[in-house]
């Protein structure tokens, strides 16, 4: 049964693969046009930029020393920010570890832990139903 189940993917897989050849080479012999998308946005932004070069080529140099000057004038600070630094906070004070108390079964000893496991376990089991 999964022999021929194989053998039918198999065949399945290879016509797919036979027919999308044959559409490709058919693609290929087709001298489809290609399509007009207009004009690229990459031109219009080049011929802006171009644009601006040659605005701010011609613009005076007083208003390029006068925006130079504004400049520096923001960015020189006023006056230095103060920082204040945190007290540290006070260590909690050391608590007394826990201490596992010990149970009945710690107490008795390994086959009587063992028949309490599976009490337990019963109870649970019981509970559930």
């Amino acid at each position: 049964m999964k022999r021929l189940l194989a053998v039918f993917l198999g065949g399945l897989g290879g016509g797919l693969g036979v027919s999308a050849y044959v559409k490709r080479l058919r693609g290929k012999g087709s001298g489809q046009a290609a399509v007009d998308l207009g004009p690229s946005p990459a031109d219009e932004l080049r011929e802006r930029l171009a644009a601006a070069k040659a605005a701010a080529a011609s613009a005076p140099e007083t208003v390029v020393e006068d925006v130079q000057q504004e400049v520096a004038e923001v960015a020189e600070p006023t006056a230095l920010p103060t920082f204040t630094v945190p007290e540290p906070e006070p260590e909690p004070e050391p608590q007394a570890p826990l201490v596992d108390t010990p149970t009945p079964a710690d107490e008795l000893g390994l086959d009587a832990r063992r028949r309490d496991v599976h009490e337990r376990a019963r109870r649970a089991l019981d509970e559930l139903k």
